[in-house]
């Protein structure tokens, strides 16, 4: 994604949006680890529940809320 700033440059003129960079807004070594792992990324939740934390979270709603502030800031279109 590197190359891609002036891009994002222009998104961010285009659509009267705070001026901060992609590699400001974006952790590149996760993101790199997260698609590059080696090994499967499966896990279970079994242990955690017996140990009572039962409390679950709207995945959609979440975004929903996130992306809607990060709109509201004017960090992303």
């Amino acid at each position: 994604m590197a190359d891609k700033e002036p891009l994002w440059a222009r998104i961010c003129e285009k659509h009267d949006l705070k001026p901060y960079r992609i590699q400001d807004l974006v952790k590149w070594d996760f993101v790199d680890w997260v698609y590059s792992a080696s090994f499967d990324q499966m896990s279970s939740l079994s242990k955690v529940r017996r140990a009572g934390w039962n409390e679950t979270l709207d995945a959609e709603s979440m975004f929903r809320r996130l992306f809607g502030k990060l709109r509201s800031e004017r960090i992303i279109p």
